[in-house]
């Protein structure tokens, strides 16, 4: 029996690198003093609309609960947050979170349709800092899971707006040209705005976009098209986050991208990916969110970022960074019923001493067969006395 599109079982290798990543990155997270929590797999519907940050229901695995009210699978886990934040958390100034958690959704861009992640999430906070901080994070994963081919690409979503300042869009115009800009469709947006009524010199600030991607000088660039508050103040910011960065000797792995314009619609700041050369999809997204909690009654300034841990291992396959699961270090076998109790006390005590033991039962012939097939290297027979057996090298 086939699974759904877009699903996967975890497995053998993967589901081992998978586990040990994971580990690595909490690890990281705990350092920095992130706080672990876990998120409801099942939302009522309403909680991922709103009117500073939605998702589309189209996105959705939807269903109807017992009382009549739409209930979805998790699309999204920082809307959750912002929700946790809102009912929990609504006096704290300043708070830290991570979650290893599934996402649903039915549109992914690479067919994924359940994506493994590791979030983290900033929240209280409007500092130039804390988004160096969520960039530092983006690296540091990077290389705590060891990554060498990667690079962190930043922008920010207000040189974007500012473009548009002084033109007659409204909202959802902006969210047209935002989703042109973000398919890289130029032709597209160009023809909309026209019909819209904006200038030229707009429309050609627009198609500059994604040629404003580089180093630290493409910030020069952007400020000949920046010709609004938003923008330049956008620039500022991340001039501010580029030197931090700098001192910090992490520049090496940053990219300026002002193209960067993301699918969600509920960033309001930095935004940042992590990409590598040989993937064609970010294996980390992520960004500032300051007006999420308002859907909830509250203002939280807040930044974050997820990691896509199915994309990350396909990267690390390719990068040769893979490893190979270890084999038990002993392998304990019964040589009758009558020395069960030998057998199992062997086992725990070996166990206690920080060894991995794995009890094969069935005769000491087969046992040494197992082992050999599975790369075991000690057998020991447990009869009147612990016996240890060479293991032979397997033949097929």
């Amino acid at each position: 029996m086939k699974l759904p599109q877009g699903v996967q079982d975890y497995l053998g290798a993967e589901c081992y690198n998978k586990g040990l990543i994971e580990r690595k990155l909490s690890s990281l997270l705990l350092g920095y003093g992130y706080e672990r929590i876990e998120t409801a797999a099942i939302e009522y519907m309403d909680a991922f609309r709103g009117a500073h940050g939605s998702l589309p229901p189209a996105r959705m695995f939807k269903t109807t609960d017992t009382d009549g009210e739409l209930i979805v699978l998790r699309p999204d886990a920082t809307l959750q947050v912002s929700r946790i934040v809102a009912d929990k958390y609504a006096d704290c100034d300043l708070k830290r979170f991570f979650y290893l958690t599934d996402t649903y959704v039915s549109d992914s861009k690479d067919y994924n349709r359940e994506l493994a992640q590791v979030g983290v999430e900033l929240i209280g906070s409007d500092s130039p800092d804390s988004d160096v901080e969520i960039v530092e994070l983006a690296v540091r994963a990077c290389l705590a899971a060891g990554l060498d081919d990667f690079q962190i690409e930043i922008g920010h979503i207000n040189y974007f707006y500012g473009l548009l300042d002084g033109t007659s869009l409204d909202d959802r115009d902006k969210e047209t040209v935002r989703k042109y800009v973000n398919k890289k469709d130029l032709i597209g947006a160009s023809v909309f705005l026209r019909q819209k009524g904006v200038s030229e010199k707009k429309i050609e600030a627009l198609n500059m976009l994604p040629y404003l991607f580089g180093g630290e000088e493409v910030l020069d660039e952007a400020e000949r098209f920046a010709d609004g508050d938003r923008s330049v103040a956008a620039i500022a910011r991340l001039r501010a986050v580029l030197a931090c960065l700098k001192e910090y000797g992490l520049d090496r792995y940053i990219t300026v991208d002002l193209g960067m314009v993301k699918t969600n619609n509920y960033y309001s700041g930095l935004v940042l990916r992590g990409i590598s050369q040989s993937l064609g999809h970010a294996l980390i997204d992520g960004g500032r969110y300051d007006r999420l909690s308002n859907n909830h009654g509250i203002e939280k300034p807040a930044v974050g970022l997820s990691v896509w841990m199915k994309r990350l291992l396909i990267a690390l396959d390719k990068q040769g960074a893979l490893q190979t699961p270890p084999a038990p270090d002993v392998c304990v076998v019964c040589l009758g019923a009558r020395f069960r109790k030998n057998a199992y006390e062997l086992s725990d005590r070996l166990r206690s001493e920080g060894k991995t033991v794995l009890r094969y039962f069935g005769t000491e012939e087969d046992a040494l067969r197992y082992c050999a097939k599975n790369g075991i290297r000690k057998l020991i027979a447990a009869g009147e006395a612990a016996v240890e057996r060479e293991v032979p090298a397997w033949n097929n």
